[in-house]
């Protein structure tokens, strides 16, 4: 039984790192990359009519705003999954975006197959963090 493929929106404001992933994740046979944006807001319209099982979100930016991105697309359709993608290694920022509704977060710094773990493990239902915030002895519970 062949499994269906799980479609995957890219919103990173950075070139490089956008193509690096998309690159990357489009060799998984299991993965649809089905577009990919620069700006949260300007993806609005693809969550609409393409219907991402995941989005991986770039939430470097103000909370306030980040938040404001996830709710949009939680909005939209509160079955899509979001992945954020992030600079900071902090537990206390990973708490903070996974209490916005997040269901994973994976810091840039990360080894490149945790992205494909994360979705995998995102994607089955599971909250996922990456193992670099995972491995901090003063991590706090997730939400």
């Amino acid at each position: 039984m062949k499994k269906r493929k799980i479609k995957i929106l890219l919103i990173d404001s950075h070139l490089l790192f956008r193509e690096a992933i998309s690159n990357f994740l489009s060799k998984e046979k299991r993965f649809q990359i089905i577009d990919e944006h620069i700006k949260k807001l300007d993806a609005l319209e693809s969550v609409r009519k393409l219907n991402p099982d995941i989005v991986l979100l770039n939430v470097d930016i103000k909370k306030t705003y980040a938040a404001k991105a996830i709710f949009m697309i939680l909005n939209i359709n509160p079955l899509i999954k979001i992945i954020a993608l992030s600079l900071h290694n902090s537990p206390d920022e990973a708490n903070v975006i996974m209490g916005f509704g997040a269901k994973g977060y994976v810091t840039k710094t990360s080894e490149i197959n945790e992205f494909k773990v994360a979705i995998l493990e995102v994607e089955k239902g599971n909250n996922y963090i990456c193992s670099e915030i995972r491995k901090m002895n003063d991590f706090p519970e997730i939400l």
